[in-house]
């Protein structure tokens, strides 16, 4: 049974272009499409797609103003939301 016949599944099929766009390019979509929907829920966190694509772009400006242009960057996160927005911030 698919995704299609069982209205109780959480699982989302995507269009094949849609699976040709970069995760930005996604991200971005998902954002204006859903901005209050909760895209990140963690034991110490939650975050709307709205909240982490605010919280994605500062740590981004934060990292372009530090940072040489094209040079790598590290980060030492734990494993929590705030590692899923500094991967949105990429």
């Amino acid at each position: 049974m698919s995704s299609r016949e069982d209205p109780g599944s959480r699982f989302v099929e995507f269009k094949k272009e849609e699976t040709e766009q970069s995760v930005p390019e996604r991200f971005e979509k998902q954002v204006a499409k859903y901005p209050d929907h909760i895209s990140v829920k963690t034991k110490h966190h939650q975050f709307t797609y709205a909240a982490l694509n605010r919280s994605a772009n500062l740590v981004a400006r934060a990292i372009e103003q530090r940072s040489v242009k094209d040079a790598a960057v590290a980060l030492l996160l734990e494993q929590d939301a705030p590692a899923i927005v500094a991967m949105f911030a990429a």
